[in-house]
């Protein structure tokens, strides 16, 4: 999400102010600027979150136990003290969907239908 967030940002700088100023409408390239300045402190302050350690699995994916341990170990960055754990929300590590045992029925009904036409 923070991707297409900071690129919309981007976009409203670059682009949008711009193109309004190119055609002389200097107050409307403010109000992108301004709007995207907002946008831009609303993620900062999302990304700065502190997540318990509980928090932060719900939002990552990964255990509590393992993210613990990585904090432990210091491969994340402890954002809070010692005994009480927190985790930056931008530091979490995203962990991939993990995709369902077996084949999706798209998958099967191609197969089935490959193998009708041999």
């Amino acid at each position: 999400m923070k991707g297409l967030l900071a690129e919309l940002v981007k976009q409203w700088r670059d682009e949008h102010a711009t193109l309004l100023r190119r055609y002389g409408d200097e107050r409307g390239a403010q109000i992108c600027e301004y709007h995207a300045a907002q946008l831009e402190e609303a993620l900062d302050e999302h990304e700065s979150e502190l997540l318990s350690i509980a928090e932060a699995s719900e939002q990552s994916g990964y255990s509590q136990s393992y993210l613990y341990h990585a904090v432990q170990d210091g491969a994340l960055p402890n954002a809070g003290r010692r005994g009480a754990p927190r985790i930056r929300r931008a530091d979490l590590p995203k962990r991939l969907a993990r995709r369902p045992q077996g084949l999706i029925p798209l998958e099967r009904a191609i197969i089935v239908a490959d193998l009708d036409n041999t």
